[in-house]
């Protein structure tokens, strides 16, 4: 029996060539759906980001809008919790410090009869861990 040699385009392609090629594919594929994923946190965090900014603007105008007379009767922190629609739970700390002093007299006083009102926002991020935004303001009579 005589052996013909194959040529090469007739011979297809090899184990090595097929297993190479599919471990090419399969990082690609992985490393592609790795990115979405990502790509989705990202997304769920910067909603967070959003929403507690919000909430600290809208603890601290709720504050702001009791005024000066109310607040003096209040002054020290109050802390609580709120859950966002997104399921998000945030918890905030409310800070009145009364800043009326002696003109001069250094932080925090203002030389003038006003009220500081500080929100602290946290909550817990996917990627990052806690997150917290602030806010401030001073309120006078």
């Amino acid at each position: 029996m005589k052996r013909t040699k194959l040529n090469r385009q007739d011979a297809g392609f090899t184990l090595l060539e097929a297993l190479t090629a599919s471990a090419i594919f399969f990082i690609a594929l992985v490393g592609a759906s790795l990115l979405s994923v990502r790509a989705a946190q990202n997304a769920g965090d910067s909603v967070g980001q959003d929403q507690g900014s919000k909430l600290a603007a809208q603890l601290m105008e709720q504050q702001a809008m009791s005024g000066y007379t109310a607040l003096t009767g209040r002054l020290g922190t109050t802390s609580g919790s709120q859950q966002a629609i997104s399921g998000k739970s945030f918890t905030y700390d409310i800070t009145l410090t009364d800043t009326s002093g002696p003109v001069g007299g250094g932080s925090p006083n203002l030389g003038v009869p006003s009220v500081r009102i500080d929100v602290k926002v946290r909550w817990r991020d996917s990627g990052l861990g806690r997150r917290e935004v602030q806010y401030g303001t001073y309120v006078s009579p």
